[in-house]
């Protein structure tokens, strides 16, 4: 049953990229598709180790005038089954030097229920890029989830580039993100990252290899993360490393 969602999951991928292929060469301004398949150390999500050891996690999406849909799904090579797929429907539009994206996301969880996000995210073509993205979980969680970021790539020879990228999050009332020692949902810092990638061209390929830290930041945060890792270490800070290889046309 899991692996038969899982094979539905990659046909549905190829088929956005046939779909995005066609898509492109019809309007090579306007519209483009993509595909990426990471590994990784561990699944990390806002923070939180969700399992005991590496993951595949294979994305499609498909853009048009600003519109996107995206497919994204987890395989954990532990249990050898896929146990999350995720559906992106956003808009994005830059007004002047700010960069306006709103999405909605589907989480289709296995062994867990479902849930539903909106969100509106706002970034800076400034110095470090700076960015903040507000999420508001409407269905299991209840509550919402901000994120803010800076960024900086670093040009290097040969059409590479250094990216470098540090965050923190802020829970308010999500259920989703867990609960503190009294069981009940709060408000407070949650998670910090930092991390670093090398972008390596290689033909039509994108070759990127990554590594960053994720941290708690606040005591009910750690208390989150200790519960939450799927190692059984029962950590609220770890390193983490990966490899991504993607492709746009």
């Amino acid at each position: 049953m899991k692996t038969m969602r899982l094979m539905r999951t990659v046909v549905l991928a190829v088929v956005m990229l046939g779909m995005g292929t066609a898509f492109a060469g019809a309007e090579e301004a306007k519209g483009e598709a993509s595909a990426d398949v990471t590994w990784m150390s561990n699944y990390i999500w806002r923070g939180l180790r969700l399992s005991d050891k590496s993951v595949v996690q294979p994305s499609a999406g498909i853009t048009y005038e600003g519109v996107s849909f995206g497919l994204w799904s987890n395989y954990d090579a532990d249990i050898h089954e896929g146990n999350e797929t995720d559906l992106t429907l956003s808009y994005g539009r830059a007004v002047g030097p700010v960069n306006v994206e709103a999405g909605f996301i589907y989480y289709a969880l296995d062994g867990l229920a479902d849930t539903q996000e909106i969100y509106l995210g706002l970034g800076m073509d400034v110095l470090l890029s700076p960015s903040v993205t507000l999420y508001y979980d409407y269905n299991e969680g209840s509550g919402a989830f901000m994120e803010v970021g800076v960024s900086h790539s670093i040009a290097l020879p040969k059409d590479m580039s250094l990216d470098l990228g540090a965050l923190a999050g802020i829970n308010f009332n999500n259920e989703v993100m867990g609960r503190d020692k009294d069981g009940d949902d709060f408000s407070d810092f949650y998670n910090g990252d930092i991390n670093a990638s090398l972008s390596i061209p290689v033909g039509p390929l994108t070759v990127a290899p990554k590594v960053g830290y994720a941290f708690a930041l606040s005591d009910d945060a750690k208390d989150v993360f200790k519960a939450a890792d799927m190692t059984g270490e029962e950590k609220s800070a770890y390193a983490y490393g990966g490899l991504s290889v993607s492709m746009s046309f």
